[in-house]
């Protein structure tokens, strides 16, 4: 089992990164669901760092039960719920199961529960109120926040589109203008010294 290498999963929305103790490697998962396969040895320097247990408790999923029980980290079934089983719950779970799940889940499970309910725009209102009021926020308001963000958010790459654009065409304007100046000093006009004139 110390050699095994075993599967470890972020579920924190940012970037995660330990620094094992005894070793001193830092271990990091730059966004939420990155893996890392890693032994038990490994696993037990990253909860004997500081602040190592509570984010492994909380933040990350070690998938093997027996690591988990020798590293002393209690978990419940909720421990283990991914992005793709908070989605289920909320989209086709009872309201009595994401209670259960808000009650026992860790906290990096409520943080996604909230997250993913503003993205899928929790469409079942009793399931909004439940969010609401076990995590004391308000889901409504954070989707509206959010809508308006991703409005500005596509307005952006207008106006630096219109901006790249006048810069273009400046760019053409002058260079079209400096050639209008070479042309002009490369003209050689004849002085009046080298004129003929043909007498008869």
């Amino acid at each position: 089992m110390k050699n095994t290498k075993i599967e470890v999963v972020s579920r924190y929305a940012g970037s995660i990164a330990i620094k094992e103790m005894n070793t001193g490697i830092v271990r990091t998962w730059p966004k939420c669901g990155d893996k890392l396969y890693l032994t038990e040895e490994n696993i037990y320097n990253l909860v004997m760092a500081p602040g190592g247990r509570t984010i492994v408790e909380n933040y990350l999923i070690v998938k093997n039960a027996e690591v988990l029980e020798d590293i002393e980290v209690a978990t419940e079934p909720e421990y283990h719920f991914e992005v793709k089983e908070i989605t289920d719950l909320l989209t086709n779970g009872t309201e009595e199961e994401l209670i259960d799940a808000i009650n026992f889940a860790p906290k990096g499970v409520l943080e996604l529960i909230k997250d993913i309910s503003v993205e899928i725009q929790l469409p079942n209102m009793n399931k909004r109120k439940i969010v609401d009021d076990m995590l004391q926020v308000d889901i409504t308001k954070m989707i509206e926040i959010a809508n308006t963000e991703s409005s500005t958010e596509a307005e952006v790459p207008t106006v630096k589109t219109r901006l790249a654009k006048e810069k273009a065409e400046k760019r053409v304007e002058e260079k079209e203008g400096a050639k209008k100046t070479r042309s002009r000093k490369g003209t050689r006009v004849p002085k009046p010294t080298e004129t003929q004139t043909t007498e008869e």
